[in-house]
């Protein structure tokens, strides 16, 4: 599942991301990527926040999955990147478990990089919330549970997505195993981890003019939900 993206320049001069079919457009993208965990292959995922016009305060905003792909190597999830990078015309910033325990599967990721010598500048890994702690499970699906509450709905699936599937799998009993058993929820959780705890979404700079920026706190706790419009939570 995917959908066609390109980078334009809203009136203020800021870029942005349009969505033509779908009629929308993103101010940023976060990709989460999973390594393989044999039998299961990787998984990648790109989260967009959606540019949303004449919010009134403490709206909840709207993160969108705009991409997904399962691949089976390090050299597929690559490619993959390689692919996103050329259709989207944008860097997409790519958020995964890089602690040292990992160090075989980022070699692979950097060799890879080298079997496509017509893409001189490589594809940047970034330290994902909460990777270095060896996460359970439970900490992605919390905050990915925030996210999809129906009284706000802030993330939302495209439709053909597997995500959903995957997610509604999951069992309270595997809370405790650790994320990286289970790559779609993980890869999808690296991404919403920084798109709503690291780096909350505060649409600053992207409004049109005559409207009001949202009022949102930098962190949450994870255990009372995201900061913007308690309302719209029971």
């Amino acid at each position: 599942m995917e959908i066609k993206i390109k980078p334009i320049f809203n009136i203020r001069q800021e870029l942005i991301y349009e969505d033509e079919a779908n009629q929308r457009h993103y101010r940023r993208l976060i990709g989460g990527l999973a390594w393989p965990a044999l039998p299961k292959p990787g998984f990648l995922v790109v989260l967009a926040e959606e540019v949303v016009t004449g919010l009134i305060p403490d709206t909840p905003p709207r993160l969108w999955v705009v991409a997904e792909r399962e691949a089976t190597s390090a050299k597929d999830m690559y490619r993959y990147c390689l692919e996103l990078r050329y259709s989207w015309k944008t860097e997409i910033k790519w958020l995964t478990d890089v602690s040292p325990g990992r160090k075989p599967e980022k070699d692979a990721f950097r060799n890879a990089g080298r079997e496509f010598p017509q893409a001189p500048n490589p594809i940047s890994l970034h330290a994902a919330l909460y990777s270095d702690t060896s996460p359970t499970l439970g900490t992605y699906s919390q905050i990915i549970a925030d996210l999809i509450r129906p009284e706000c709905k802030i993330l939302r699936f495209l439709e053909g997505s597997s995500l959903q599937g995957y997610l509604l799998a999951c069992t309270p009993e595997e809370s405790e195993r650790r994320a990286a058993d289970f790559p779609p929820v993980a890869a999808l959780g690296y991404a919403a981890a920084e798109m709503a705890v690291r780096q909350p979404p505060s649409q600053i700079g992207i409004f049109w003019p005559g409207t009001k920026k949202p009022n949102v706190k930098k962190d949450w706790d994870l255990y009372q939900g995201p900061p913007w419009g308690k309302r719209w939570r029971k």
